[in-house]
This record gives C-alpha cells, sequence and structure tokens, in this order.
C-alpha cells in the first residue's frame, strides 16, 4: 500500500494550486481539492513524508513537430532552438528543447521555460520538497487516437490533442477555439465541458484525483529539470556545516552505488556473464590477489582498508559512480576496462537516445571524458556503446 501527493502547479505564486492524495493499491482517493496561491501548501504539511509528485501546467509549454530533410539524429538537436524561434515569444536562450519522440524525419519536440522550471524548484525548495516525478499536466490524461482528451480544473481546461502535445485554455478560450474549427472535434472527457459536441461519457467526480492516477503510470517526464533539481537540492544538503549530518549521507550514497554495483553484476544470466568480466577486469586492476571468489565483497575489502593507498579511492568506487549514473531506461548489456588506455567500454540498450545523452552528460559534469559510439538500431533493440576514460588524479 502507497500513498502519493500529486499537485498541480499554476503559472506563478498566485495562481490556484490542485491537489490529490491518493493510494495506489486499491485506487482510492484520501482527499482532492485546490489551494489559493503557493503560501497555501503548507496546508498539506502533514502529507509532505509522501511520495511527492508535481505536473506542471501547460500553459508554460510549447509543443511541435519538426520536419527535417533527413533522418533525423542526435546531433541535429541543437538545430532546434533556431527552427522554431519565430514561434515563440521567449529569446531561444531562455528555454529548454526536450525531444519527446523521434519517427523518422519527423521529431516530436516540447520547449520549457527555463524561467519557469527556475520558479518551480524556488517553490520545492521554499518547503523542501523533493518531488519523484516532475511532469507536464496534459500527459496525465489518456491518450485515445482520433479523440482530444479534456478535463474541467475549476474552468481551467486541460487537452491532449495529441500522444505528445496538448494545451491548458480558460473556458471562455476553450469554447471559443473549438469553435472555430471546421470539423467538430471528438472528446474523452474526464468532467464537464460547456461545448456541444459528441463525447464519451466517462466523468468523474474529483478531475484532479483521475489525473493524480494518470500521473503515477505516466513515462513522459521532464528528466532534464528532474535532474537539475537533484542536484540542486542534493548539493545544498552536502555542503551544510554538520559533520555528522553529511557522514551519514555520505553512507548512504556508498550503499546506493554498491546495491547498483550488485544488481548489475549479479541478476539472472546475463549478470554471470558480466560477473566473469568483472573478475577478469578485477584481477588486472588487483594482481596481488590470488583467488577471486566473491569480487563484490573483495571489492570492499580493499577498498575500505585504512590509509590513503591509491586503493582508498581506486577502480571499484570510480565504477559505482558511473554506474550510479544509469538509468532504468539504458540497461547495461556488456562491459570491459581497457587497463592501458584507462578507459571503460559499457555497451547499453535504450529506448530513447536522449536517455544516453543524459548519462554521458552526467559523467561529463563529474570530470570524466564520455563518448558515444556504435549505435545501431536493430528491430527489437537499440545498442550503443558509451566509453568513459578515468579522470586523471
Amino acid at each position: 500500500m502507497s500513498q502519493h501527493l500529486v499537485i498541480r502547479l499554476g503559472t506563478n505564486d498566485d495562481s490556484p494550486i490542485n491537489y490529490a492524495v491518493i493510494e495506489d493499491s486499491n485506487e482510492s482517493v484520501i482527499e482532492s481539492g485546490v489551494l489559493r496561491n503557493t503560501d497555501e501548501i503548507a496546508l498539506l504539511s502533514s502529507y509532505f513524508k509522501l511520495d511527492l509528485i508535481v505536473l506542471q501546467s501547460s500553459c508554460n509549454f510549447f509543443f511541435k513537430t519538426i520536419t527535417y530533410p533527413k533522418r533525423f539524429n542526435p546531433s541535429m538537436k541543437s538545430s532546434i532552438p533556431f527552427m522554431i524561434e519565430s514561434d515563440i515569444a521567449t529569446d531561444v536562450d531562455d528555454v529548454e528543447v526536450v525531444v519527446l519522440n523521434i519517427r523518422g524525419r519527423e521529431v516530436d519536440i516540447m520547449i520549457c521555460d527555463k524561467a519557469y522550471q527556475e520558479w518551480v524548484r524556488s517553490v520545492m525548495a521554499r518547503y523542501g520538497l523533493m518531488p519523484s516525478k516532475m511532469l507536464v499536466d496534459i500527459f496525465t490524461l489518456p491518450y485515445r487516437e482520433g479523440k482530444i482528451s479534456v478535463v474541467n480544473l475549476a474552468g481551467e481546461f486541460v487537452f491532449r490533442r495529441s500522444q505528445y502535445s496538448g494545451m491548458c485554455l480558460s473556458q471562455t478560450l476553450a469554447v471559443k477555439y473549438f469553435k472555430s474549427l471546421e470539423n467538430t472535434p471528438s472528446f474523452y472527457c474526464l468532467s464537464e465541458f460547456p461545448f456541444d459536441a459528441p463525447k464519451e461519457e466517462a466523468y468523474v467526480i474529483m478531475p484532479m484525483a483521475s489525473m493524480a492516477f494518470g500521473a503515477l503510470n505516466c513515462h513522459i517526464t521532464l528528466t532534464d529539470a528532474q535532474r537539475a533539481q537533484r542536484q540542486n537540492f542534493l548539493m545544498g544538503t552536502i555542503v551544510k556545516p554538520w559533520i555528522k549530518v553529511a557522514a551519514v549521507l555520505v553512507a548512504i550514497f556508498v550503499v546506493y552505488y554498491a546495491t547498483l554495483v550488485s544488481n548489475y553484476f549479479n541478476y539472472t544470466s546475463e549478470g554471470k556473464q558480466l560477473k566473469t568480466q568483472l573478475i577478469k577486469v578485477f584481477k588486472t586492476k588487483f594482481p596481488m590477489v590470488n583467488k577471486v571468489v566473491n569480487p563484490m565483497a573483495q571489492f570492499k575489502q580493499l577498498t575500505n582498508q585504512s590509509g590513503e593507498s591509491e586503493l582508498e579511492v581506486s577502480f571499484v568506487k570510480r565504477l559505482a559512480e558511473m554506474l550510479g549514473s544509469f538509468t532504468s531506461k539504458a540497461s547495461l548489456m556488456d562491459f570491459n576496462y581497457d587497463d592501458k588506455r584507462r578507459q571503460y567500454h559499457f555497451r547499453l540498450s535504450y529506448k530513447e537516445f536522449d536517455d544516453v545523452e543524459d548519462i554521458k552528460d552526467a559523467l561529463n559534469n563529474r570530470g570524466y571524458k564520455a563518448d558515444i559510439s556504435e549505435v545501431r538500431s536493430d528491430k527489437d533493440i537499440n545498442t550503443v556503446m558509451l566509453t568513459v576514460e578515468e579522470v586523471n588524479s
């Protein structure tokens, strides 16, 4: 049984905030309502310990499909801001581009206002909150081919027009917009909508609660914004002047990374193959060890010895840090280590190439030299080679 607090923010501190507290085991709604502004978030303090999901209003996002003259590849992403410069009122340097989907030459993109993202992070920091997921409100609505999903949040209408686009309009603007269309759209309604058009009767009593359950299963998240938020909050926590707190945090991270390494190399048949490779690398890095029985246990023994030898901050800790940068969307398939060049080679499978780029960027930000090569796309799986060079100490 798991409970979640889902908050939908508006455009500024004075905008109304919709919220719902739900339980996912039996899809029950504990509480749902509307706050007048961000100051009233404090009224939800009794739920702050629950898993937090933050929805951001689609008023602050721009969705578009771009067509390139040839098949799109990730290196073309830098050209997107200049292609949509005439479509947005904000300077291209003040926005962030998120690639949602790639279909050959066609690319579905989402444009985020950096100032809005910074405001969202400031609201979270004000109450010491750490969301587990951040996403745009339209992606919590169900997607129905050929239909527009719509929900009424106290006079503000959220529309999901397609799988990768949507908008948020006031009631007056919503009615004017859809009446101006030549063909009457077909709606999948999650609440009452004052427009006479064919629609399915799928009304719910508490629309925000419906969006909250949709948020639990939504996979289109603001990964860039999430990563920036985690870095800001974690850095602010680590540098606090309380030594005991810092020590506990470091211990947590060590255990977390060690668990990741263990999970990567000791799970199913693939884990057995990786374990064999790891033993080979182990013998290369630690030739003084005659017999390798349990590489993970021996790693811990060698890297936790007292003194200030090179082993103290050695190979395994760096490897654990790298694996800690991986996400569930990019799975490790193969691994080897070039001792002469001091390079790690990870073969990864992925669904979205942006996830691999995020891993590369995270490693580069930590001082490593990471590069991507051997990008392959088969019918059932996409793979890439991630090469990481050790930091020169």
